[in-house]
Formats: C-alpha cells, sequence, structure tokens
C-alpha cells in the first residue's frame, strides 16, 4: 500500500520488516531494492538483488535492479552481464531493452545499443530517454535528419532539459536550418535554460573568428 502510494521511507521500513522475518521473500526483497535504487543506495541496492537472485536466480526484476545499480555506479561489464539475464528471461519488456541498451552503450557499442533503444520504442513508443538517446548516437554519427526527428520528440516530452534542446539544436545545423537552431537557443536562455550543451550550440551559431 505505501510502495503504490509514494510514502517510500514507510515502504522501506516494512520490506526491511519482511526481511529480517523471512530472507528468502524474494517480493519483499525485489521491492526494497528498488526502493534503494530510488534514494541513490547503489551498494545496498546490488546486495539486496543479489540477495534475492541466491534464492531465484530466475527473477528478471532482482537482475534489472542490480543491472541499473551496477550502471549508476560505473560497473559497465556487470550490469551488462546482469541486464543480459533480466532481457532473457522476459524479453517482451521494454524496460529491460532499455536498460540493456544503456549498459551497451556505457561500453562503447553504440551499434549494438541503437537497436535496443528501437526495440523498447517499438513496445513502449512514448518513452522519450530511448528517443534521447537514439537522437544523441545518430547526432554523433552525423545523421542529422534521424537525429532531429528524435531529438525533437524528447524535447517535446521533456521541454526544460538544457542538454536535450542543445543537441536538437546542433542536429538543426547539421541539417541545414540555422533559423531553426537560432531559435532554440533563443527560446531556452529565455526560459532560462543553462548548460554545456547550450554553450556548445552558442558556439556554433556564433560567427567565425577573424585570422
Amino acid at each position: 500500500f505505501a510502495l503504490n502510494h509514494q510514502r517510500y521511507s514507510d515502504a522501506e521500513e516494512a520490506m526491511w520488516s519482511v526481511l529480517r522475518a523471512d530472507e528468502a521473500h524474494t517480493a519483499a526483497g525485489v521491492n526494497l531494492s528498488w526502493l534503494l535504487l530510488q534514494k541513490g543506495a547503489l551498494k545496498e541496492s546490488a546486495a539486496i538483488a543479489e540477495r534475492v537472485l541466491e534464492v531465484d536466480p530466475c527473477d528478471d526484476k532482482a537482475w534489472s535492479n542490480l543491472a541499473t545499480a551496477r550502471l549508476r555506479m560505473g560497473q559497465y561489464d556487470a550490469a551488462y552481464t546482469a541486464a543480459v539475464r533480466a532481457a532473457n528471461i522476459d524479453p517482451y519488456n521494454p524496460g529491460y531493452d532499455s536498460i540493456l541498451g544503456e549498459a551497451t552503450l556505457a561500453r562503447g557499442d553504440k551499434a549494438s545499443a541503437r537497436p535496443l533503444f528501437e526495440k523498447a520504442l517499438r513496445w513502449r513508443p512514448g518513452l522519450w530517454q530511448e528517443k534521447a538517446r537514439l537522437g544523441r548516437i545518430a547526432l554523433e554519427e552525423a545523421r542529422y535528419e534521424d537525429a532531429s526527428r528524435y531529438l525533437q520528440a524528447a524535447v517535446r516530452a521533456q521541454p526544460n532539459r538544457q542538454e536535450l534542446v542543445g543537441f536538437l539544436g546542433l542536429a538543426e545545423i547539421g541539417r541545414g536550418n540555422e533559423e531553426g537552431a537560432r531559435k532554440l537557443l533563443q527560446a531556452a536562455v529565455k526560459s532560462g535554460l543553462r548548460g554545456p550543451a547550450l554553450t556548445a550550440l552558442a558556439r556554433a551559431l556564433s560567427p567565425p573568428s577573424g585570422p
């Protein structure tokens, strides 16, 4: 009840209580691991997920929690291994495709990450983070039309994220729409947005300096 109503502190206390009474209670362990992720207790979350997996190695949610914790700790190979296990257990969960895509991207393999994000979007078209990732990949690969399409959708979903607006502006420059990029920058500055992506966009729009 507390978890469903986002009373996370109460939910965490309840899950700890259940686990103390029954260390093999996998549902409580999975929920506790997820709650610890939300508060940034990454090592603790990973440890609880591993305890669950000792009881049930086929618990896909525990593998997903473990993958997320390892990814946020910068342990990319371990994150990838855990994400593969989650996706293999439930190949129809777009969230698992996404976390596997993130781990794959973190390992530097953009070519393999791209179809994972695309698959996640086929299952759940409203995901904005996956569109942002695909837009960034396309931008880095100079596929500016694809970058613009994905990043426009991401910005519509998250208009106050300066990095998305900046990357979209760079994509617009890449596809020859400098006026559109300038309007994006002006609107972002007017809204009070600041950040490195917007700084990069401003520099890209600046006239070249003389010799």
